[in-house]
């Protein structure tokens, strides 16, 4: 199979993958919103970030160290070896991590009204035992990743509104959260013989691992201060309803991010592999070709969202959700440089192991997100979140800068880049126009805009590529003949 039809493939698998694991809470957030109302919601997305945070140490930054280190190896007896002293290590890590969150939940808690949220997500701690996705990343196996989430997420998808049937339900919807989760890690263990055997290794080996895994949690943390400490500090500081706002509107960013995702996970460990092998050149290539197609799609999604958020939020979630839709509106313009930052990072400073670049950007964002949130929550509640997060995501693409100015054609980028921002603001303006006429119901409106949205960006985009990108336009003709 050749190289760009790998590619291809793989995004749509890995695409299909991501998209599961953040549209599955979007999908039913509608039914959610209505039934467990914003408390209801808000207490979950809680507790759950604090369980993710204990998560997160239990894994440390596998999914970018165990991805490069296996990308580089992909077959014989030295993958075996290698997966084997890194897992070992995750063993010892996330026995620790469970310890520390056993006594989060029944010493700290003990006398709290919500303890058994907290229990029941410990599940997901537990998970860390068993995520091995950056095994299978760095092979490049989304295939074999994505067919058993798939079942995993339809399953407690239909249980979800089976079980789940009014506010004294919480914990049903908990359980079933954290239980999908805890399975679609677990499901991944049916396809392990086939690819590796365990190896009796020293305890050498396997610590040699933990200092720049440890060094790579860094940033994974920090990532999570800036993305799951929003909610804790709404929890804390305003009300479990308000925190809820902030979750809804949050979840359909998320589920946008996905298509981020996927991308850069593809990218990553073929980019890794081509520097191993001294092909500089063709992995800048592969730069400016993802960046042009990441803003294009990025742009899109955050023009189209902020025109039509107040609908979606109102259709999605329910009048009483109808503060999401302010807050959905201003979230869409961190899709960009998430993706700027995204393609950087995932074909640049991870594949060449520039880590320290990669925790600079990332504990600036967590700095400046705390900093801000905690000047701003108070005062402005979930709207103080939603600024403390924009501040955090535009600062990682500009310390990337700092850092990188002399090493990426960042001209080249931003030529290719800047046509996408036109675009967008072109299909706002068209979107936004149609919102100035008279609908019967909201439901119409929304249905109204995007379909002026996906045909005015489609035909404004066309016109761009046949005026300005008419190599391109052959290229891509010539291939599909």
């Amino acid at each position: 199979m050749n190289s760009e039809k790998s590619i291809k493939k793989n995004y749509l698998y890995n695409l299909t993958y991501t998209l599961l694991n953040t549209a599955f809470p979007l999908l039913t957030a509608p039914y959610l919103a209505r039934v467990i109302g914003a408390e209801g919601v808000g207490t979950y997305a809680y507790y759950y970030a604090i369980a993710h945070i204990f998560y997160i140490f239990a894994k440390l930054g596998l999914n970018n160290y165990g991805t490069r280190q296996i990308s580089k190896i992909r077959d014989g007896e030295k993958l075996s070896e290698t997966f084997s002293s890194i897992y070992y290590q995750q063993i010892l890590t996330a026995l620790f991590s469970n310890v520390i969150y056993g006594i989060f939940c029944f010493v700290i808690l003990r006398n709290e009204e919500n303890q058994i949220y907290a229990v029941i997500l410990g599940i997901l701690v537990f998970a860390g035992f068993f995520d091995i996705d950056w095994l299978f990343s760095g092979l490049e196996f989304f295939a074999s990743i994505s067919r058993k989430n798939i079942i995993v997420k339809t399953t407690s998808f239909f249980l979800v509104f089976v079980l789940v049937k009014s506010s004294t339900d919480l914990w049903k919807y908990v359980t079933i959260m954290a239980y999908s989760m805890f399975f679609g890690y677990l499901s991944m263990w049916l396809n392990l013989k086939k690819v590796v055997t365990f190896k009796k290794v020293t305890l050498k080996d396997i610590l040699m691992h933990l200092k720049p895994n440890l060094i790579l949690t860094i940033p994974v943390f920090s990532i999570s201060i800036y993305r799951q400490m929003d909610k804790i500090m709404l929890g804390l500081m305003t009300t479990l309803a308000e925190t809820g706002l902030y979750e809804n509107a949050e979840k359909v960013i998320y589920a946008l991010c996905g298509f981020i995702t996927a991308f850069g996970n593809v990218m990553m460990p073929r980019v890794s592999n081509m520097i191993s092998k001294g092909k500089e050149e063709e992995s800048t290539k592969y730069m400016v070709i993802s960046m042009q197609f990441m803003m294009f799609m990025m742009f899109s999604m955050a023009f189209g969202l902020c025109a039509v958020a107040k609908p979606v939020a109102v259709v999605l979630f329910g009048k009483e959700f109808d503060g999401s839709g302010i807050l959905m509106a201003l979230l869409a313009f961190t899709l960009p440089m998430i993706g700027w930052a995204n393609v950087i990072r995932s074909q640049f400073v991870i594949p060449k192991g520039r880590d320290y670049i990669y925790i600079a950007t990332v504990i600036t964002g967590a700095v400046l997100n705390v900093i801000i949130n905690a000047i701003c929550i108070p005062k402005l509640g979930a709207l103080g979140a939603v600024v403390g997060t924009i501040f955090a995501e535009s600062s990682v693409p500009v310390v990337q800068f700092i850092f990188l100015h002399d090493e990426i054609p960042y001209k080249d980028l931003l030529k290719k880049s800047a046509p996408a921002c036109v675009c967008g603001l072109a299909m706002f303006l068209a979107v936004k126009s149609v919102s100035t006429l008279h609908f019967d119901s909201v439901i119409l409106l929304l249905i109204t805009e995007i379909i002026v949205g996906v045909v005015s960006y489609g035909l404004i985009v066309l016109i761009y590529i046949f005026i300005f990108e008419k190599e391109l336009l052959v290229k891509v003709l010539k291939k599909r003949k």
